[in-house]
């Protein structure tokens, strides 16, 4: 699922947005009675028009903190159905979903869950067409190999940076906005060198300390000082890093700069390359000589599949690209549904909202470079 706060939308919004283009009926009502939470709960709404047993339905307005997802259990009456409520509700709370009733009995037309993977697909499509989501990984580069796994959700890696030293930290101990940091091992840093505080093991007792600084004072070789404004706190755990960005090259100009590359053992990481066949993976500029932790920043897709209330990773603004594209998989599918006009109608929609980001974001890009 999306990480939420990205976007207003969800899966649920733009299921009822497909439900108006495919003349579905959808549920959109509110309690006519409180409901408390539990098991085989009666819920009493105007209509219960387009309902039958399993449809999701979404209780609660979005940014409601008792929004939820509720699977109807039975339909009792025209206006009564049963389902189980994690949390209470109010009379008037929203009842709403789009639940494509069309032949549910015998043979839908559609499912809410079919729905959701049309549009779990079209998000990561345009997502493919229009990398537009970053993420920032952290992993550990593996010794004696060239080639890195990249992470499942990667499309493309922007950039990649190193760190030479990766020193466990004994203890850290902030006072009047300084702080002394005490390593196991000698640090080799002196005064301006700058480095990162990290928490790859996820040991670091108070994440406060967390960043990067430049050393004010080296005192011995196993301690030293900088500056950090917050409350006065100590920590053990972390790590020492100092991240420095790695050059984008091919395998070509690897050969170039030496034939024997991939057997060659190298201390430092200097240079990256993005491997585009066979398993997809980065590599090295030879093979590294001990683990080394990476940072990297790449533009990834969303998850395979969305719950109702999940958001989305591309923006709102081009959220109707995915709509579209996902209606051109419904039209295009086999059955009484299908319709080849609608489906090429829907694609020109979905392909002209991707030349257009493409455009800004190309022209974007030149405007930095002013």
């Amino acid at each position: 699922m999306a990480i939420p706060g990205l976007g207003y939308r969800t899966a649920a919004d733009g299921l009822m947005e497909m439900s108006l283009h495919l003349c579905q009926p959808a549920v959109y009502s509110a309690l006519a009675s409180p409901v408390t939470a539990g098991a085989g709960v009666t819920a009493t709404i105007a209509s219960t028009y387009a309902l039958y047993a399993g449809a999701l339905l979404v209780v609660e307005a979005p940014g409601s903190t008792l929004i939820e997802v509720v699977t109807v259990t039975s339909v009792t009456n025209a206006t009564q159905f049963v389902a189980t409520f994690a949390n209470s509700h109010s009379t008037g709370a929203a009842v709403w979903g789009a639940t494509f009733p069309t032949q549910q009995a015998t043979d839908p037309l559609f499912t809410q869950a079919e729905m959701l993977q049309y549009l779990s697909r079209a998000q990561n499509e345009f997502l493919t067409a229009v990398p537009s989501f970053y993420q920032r990984f952290t992993q550990t580069v593996s010794a004696g190999l060239v080639y890195q796994n990249t992470p499942s959700t990667a499309i493309l890696i922007d950039r990649i940076a190193a760190s030479a030293i990766n020193y466990p930290i004994t203890s850290m101990a902030r006072s009047a906005n300084t702080v002394t940091l005490t390593l196991a091992v000698p640090h080799g840093l002196s005064q301006y060198s700058t480095f990162t505080v990290a928490n790859p093991s996820s040991n670091l007792t108070d994440t406060s300390f967390l960043g990067s600084f430049a050393v004010v004072s080296a005192p011995t070789a196993y301690t030293l000082t900088y500056i950090q404004v917050g409350a006065n706190a100590t920590a053990t755990g972390g790590n020492m890093q100092s991240m420095q960005r790695l050059y984008e090259l091919t395998q070509q100009e690897l050969v170039q700069q030496n034939r024997n590359w991939q057997m060659s053992t190298i201390s430092t990481l200097s240079s990256w390359f993005e491997d585009r066949a066979g398993l997809y993976r980065w590599g090295t500029g030879g093979r590294p000589s001990s683990t080394f932790p990476v940072e990297l920043l790449a533009a990834v897709r969303d998850t395979d599949t969305l719950g109702m209330l999940d958001g989305f990773l591309v923006p709102d603004v081009c959220l109707h690209a995915v709509k579209y594209l996902a209606l051109a998989y419904v039209w295009s599918k086999d059955g009484v549904m299908q319709q080849p006009q609608l489906a090429e109608f829907a694609m020109r929609r979905y392909a002209q909202v991707v030349m257009a980001t493409q455009r800004y974001i190309t022209a974007m890009k030149l405007e930095t470079k002013r």
